[in-house]
């Protein structure tokens, strides 16, 4: 029994590691202003894409949507609102993403990160 308590405790101390450094692999941008409406252009330098990461943490206060934007179309609607965190994966072969930020009935109080990972 004390063997199965210390395997488990260590099989879940390695997969809290390992959420904690796969936010190194991410790049972050920073919703400064989450009254106003912003297009946002994330890009990666990798020559070969095949998917995408969005991880959206923070809070507002109300309600926004973000845009997941491919050629020219709305590809997605993220609905965000109150405490925000959010995943969002995706097969994706470009190497930039366009999202727009889209708040309404949003106060002036609040921040949004975006981690993503191409």
């Amino acid at each position: 029994m004390k063997r199965v308590i210390i395997s488990l405790f260590l099989v879940i101390s390695a997969f809290i590691i390992y959420d904690i450094l796969s936010y190194n692999n991410y790049s972050i941008y920073n919703i400064a202003d989450v009254t106003t409406e912003q297009k946002i252009v994330l890009k990666t330098n990798k020559d070969s894409v095949y998917g995408i990461e969005l991880k959206i943490i923070g809070n507002i206060d109300g309600e926004a949507s973000l845009y997941v934007i491919e050629a020219n179309k709305i590809y997605r609607v993220i609905y965000l609102e109150n405490n925000v965190n959010i995943d969002f994966k995706s097969d994706w072969y470009d190497n930039s993403v366009t999202l727009l930020y889209d708040p309404y009935n949003v106060k002036d109080a609040g921040k949004l990160k975006i981690y993503y990972h191409f």
